[in-house]
C-alpha cells in the first residue's frame, strides 16, 4: 500500500502525464509530508534542472534524509531561498550558464501542513505538488482539506499538477494485514543486504467517522523486526468527494488511474486511466489510484 516499493513508475507516470497536459517537462517539484524523501531523491537523481523541494514537519525524520540525501543538498542557495525564490529560481539566479551535466538539487523544509497551509514563497512557483502515501487523507473534515488543496493550488505555476494517491472500497473498511512489497537493503553496521518484507496492517476501522487506523510493519531477513514503522490515522474519503473538492479550489479538470492488476489477483505497481474502481473476480476488493489535479494554462 502506498509507496513503500519502486517509485520509478509514479515518477514516469507524473512525467507522462504532465507531458500529455502541457506539451513540456516538469522541473521544479514539492513532496508534501515527505517522510525519508523518497520521491523528491527519485526526482533529483534525473539531473539536469530536476529540482525537489520536501516539506515534513519531523525533524528527526528529515535529519535522516539530510544524511541519507546529502549529496544533492546545495546550502549555498540557502541566502538565495530566504529572500523568497523557490529553489529552482534560486538555482537560475545563481548559475551563471545553462549546465547540460549539472545534477538535481533537493531541499529540505520542516512544516507542519496539517496545521497551516501557509508556505514560504521559497516552496512556491512549482510544476508538481505531490502528496503521496496517503498522508492527505490525514485530514479528517471538509475545511481542512480543502485549505491543504486550495494552498497547493496556489503553490503551482499556471501549468501545474497536484498528485494524490487514494485508497477506497469495501476492503479497505475491514482490520486485515497484507504482505506489500519485498526489497533488499544493506546493514548499516556491517553492509550485509537483507531481504525486507513490508506488512500493511489494517488495525481498524470506524464506520461512522469513516476513519481507519493503519500501521506499516517491516520484517527483516535475519528474523529481527520493526513493529508500527509507521502509523495513520486516514480518512476515507470517496473518490467524488475528492473530484467535488479539487473541483471546487479551482481546478480545472482531474485525471484518475488505477493500479492494475495481474492474473493472480494481486497489484502490478502499474497504472492505467479509468475513471472508476473495477473489481476483479480473483482480485482485491479494494483499490488504489493516483489523481492528478491540472491547474488551467493560462
Amino acid at each position: 500500500m502506498g509507496v513503500v516499493g519502486d517509485i520509478s513508475p509514479v515518477v514516469d507516470l507524473i512525467l507522462e502525464v504532465f507531458s500529455e497536459e502541457f506539451e513540456q517537462d516538469p522541473v521544479a517539484m514539492r513532496q508534501d509530508f515527505c517522510g525519508t524523501c523518497k520521491l523528491g531523491a527519485e526526482w533529483v537523481q534525473m539531473g539536469g534542472e530536476m529540482d525537489a523541494t520536501c516539506i515534513d514537519a519531523d525533524a528527526d525524520i528529515l535529519a535522516w534524509a539530510r544524511r541519507k540525501h546529502h549529496q544533492w543538498l546545495k546550502e549555498d542557495l540557502s541566502e538565495l531561498m530566504t529572500r523568497g525564490l523557490s529553489l529552482h529560481d534560486a538555482r537560475r539566479a545563481a548559475r551563471e550558464e545553462p549546465d547540460e551535466e549539472e545534477e538535481g538539487t533537493l531541499c529540505l523544509v520542516q512544516l507542519d501542513l496539517y496545521e497551516t497551509c501557509k508556505v514560504p514563497k521559497s516552496c512556491k512557483n512549482m510544476d508538481v505538488v505531490a502528496a503521496l502515501n496517503y498522508s492527505w487523507m490525514q485530514f479528517h473534515d471538509k475545511s481542512s482539506l480543502t485549505g491543504y488543496l486550495a494552498g497547493a493550488l496556489a503553490a503551482l505555476r499556471p501549468s501545474g499538477i497536484l498528485v494524490l494517491d487514494l485508497i477506497g472500497g469495501p476492503g479497505t473498511q475491514v482490520a486485515s494485514k497484507e504482505e506489500v512489497g519485498v526489497a533488499f537493503c544493506r546493514r548499516q553496521d556491517d553492509s550485509r543486504l537483507l531481504r525486507v518484507v513490508t506488512e500493511w496492517d489494517q488495525v481498524a476501522f470506524d464506520d461512522v467517522s469513516r476513519r481507519l487506523l493503519c500501521h506499516v510493519h517491516f520484517g527483516f531477513g535475519d528474523g529481527s523486526e520493526l513493529r508500527e514503522a509507521y502509523a495513520s490515522d486516514l480518512m476515507l474519503w470517496q473518490l467524488d468527494e475528492i473530484l467535488g473538492l479539487l473541483s471546487e479550489v479551482g481546478f480545472s479538470r482531474t485525471r484518475v488511474f488505477m493500479e492494475t492488476v495481474d492474473k493472480d489477483g494481486d497489484f502490478t505497481g502499474e497504472f492505467e486511466e479509468q475513471p472508476y474502481p473495477v473489481y476483479q473476480d480473483n482480485g482485491p476488493n479494494w483499490y488504489q489510484a493516483m489523481l492528478f489535479a491540472c491547474k488551467e494554462n493560462s
